[in-house]
């Protein structure tokens, strides 16, 4: 019954649309054709009201939203079986190094879920697997590429420092306070901190004998180190007004 009343509707709405066009192209009264698109306007309203549009008629926007949200919250559980696998392979190797980045890198993929609770805010699917990835990359970096691979800890260090650096610099905007010096203050403190906590538990593992979670290469390695952490700080203060709108007090994209 439902399908047959919709199939009069679809019918009626047909034939008032052909009689508009008749009724413009034929320009019988400027009145009448105004009287039909009315009508035929009225009549669309008052059909798409009474029986909702199934899901298909969905604006692209909204489905194109969820398509990304389940694309992204694949991509992040993905990212967190890699993780785990890191540990696994630590594990394997028995370096602790690796299993105990592995933990925290792991855990460190859940503080977007924290950050939402705590603040009221929402992060967009690419903003997850981006931070979930960051991650992934610190955690690989242990198993090997730290040392084989002379430009991973520069994009570790890069990727790290975005985070940080936006996270200081949405709350910079959200207090409506301007995000330039805070991002390049703490950026350059955390950095240096950083680097002064890998010295002391390099220094300290060797002293035991055991084998550290975090090494400090060499002076070069630090220089080059805050080096990128300035350049993720800047990539920040470039992008970040346009990439991190939706953390604005009030946004609700």
């Amino acid at each position: 019954m439902r399908s047959l009343v919709r199939w009069r509707c679809r019918a009626v709405n047909s034939c008032v649309s052909a009689i508009e066009r008749f009724a413009v192209q034929s320009a019988v009264s400027g009145r009448i054709a105004v009287q039909f698109a009315v009508l035929s306007r009225l009549f669309r309203v008052r059909r798409r009201t009474v029986f909702p549009p199934s899901a298909t008629y969905y604006p692209a926007t909204r489905m194109s939203r969820s398509t990304l949200t389940t694309v992204g919250s694949v991509a992040e559980r993905a990212i967190r079986y890699g993780i785990v696998a890191v540990f696994g392979e630590g594990f394997r190797r028995r370096n602790p190094g690796a299993v105990v980045n592995a933990v925290f890198a792991f855990a460190a993929t859940f503080l977007p879920d924290a950050v939402e609770r705590l603040y009221g805010v929402e992060f967009r699917p690419w903003q997850r697997v981006y931070a979930a990835g960051a991650m992934l990359a610190h955690a690989v970096g242990m198993l090997g590429p730290y040392d084989d691979t002379w430009w991973w800890d520069h994009v570790t260090h890069t990727l790290s420092t975005t985070l940080l650096a936006g996270f200081v610099h949405a709350a910079a905007d959200r207090r409506g306070r301007d995000p330039t010096p805070r991002v390049l203050a703490i950026v350059v403190v955390a950095g240096l901190c950083w680097e002064l906590l890998e010295y002391l538990i390099h220094a300290t593992s060797r002293r035991l004998g055991i084998e550290p979670i975090l090494v400090s290469y060499s002076r070069q390695d630090t220089l080059l180190d805050l080096a990128f952490n300035m350049v993720g700080a800047t990539l920040v203060l470039v992008f970040g007004d346009r990439l991190l709108a939706n953390f604005d007090a009030g946004s609700n994209s």
